[in-house]
């Protein structure tokens, strides 16, 4: 099998990634964390609804690694809020630091290594307590 070193890749990790594609462990793995994501979303949905539901709303998504949460309050700054996260050590983006036009006030967030129910509550409270 002729490999071209691609950038500073070896041959030999080259190899080893096709065999893992070809083998069909790439494709087993990526249902695996579709599954996992799409469970995690759904648990990150429902406590933040149940503790953050008076202040945001979840928009629905079908897949993806980030959920949208919009801010109720039409008047709220995502962006100050992201900031309050970001020195409280929880990690999030502004939705309207994306868009070039106006848009509801929202956070993008991740929720992929929200691992327990105890957690993703500890999170919410932690959300709910900078929402000032």
């Amino acid at each position: 099998m002729n490999t071209h070193n691609a950038g500073n890749v070896s041959g030999l990790t080259q190899n080893s990634v096709l065999t893992f594609m070809q083998e069909g462990h790439f494709s087993r793995h990526i249902q695996r964390m579709r599954m996992l994501y799409t469970e995690r979303r759904k648990l990150v949905a429902q406590v933040f609804t149940q503790v953050l539901g008076d202040k945001v709303s979840i928009e629905h998504q079908l897949g993806g690694m980030h959920m949208i949460v919009k801010l109720k309050n039409q008047n709220a700054d995502d962006v100050a809020l992201s900031n309050r996260m970001m020195k409280s050590g929880l990690y999030s983006q502004a939705l309207s630091e994306w868009s070039t036009r106006p848009v509801h006030p929202s956070l993008i967030l991740s929720f992929t290594n929200i691992q327990t129910k105890a957690e993703c509550y500890e999170l919410a409270h932690r959300l709910k307590e900078l929402m000032i």
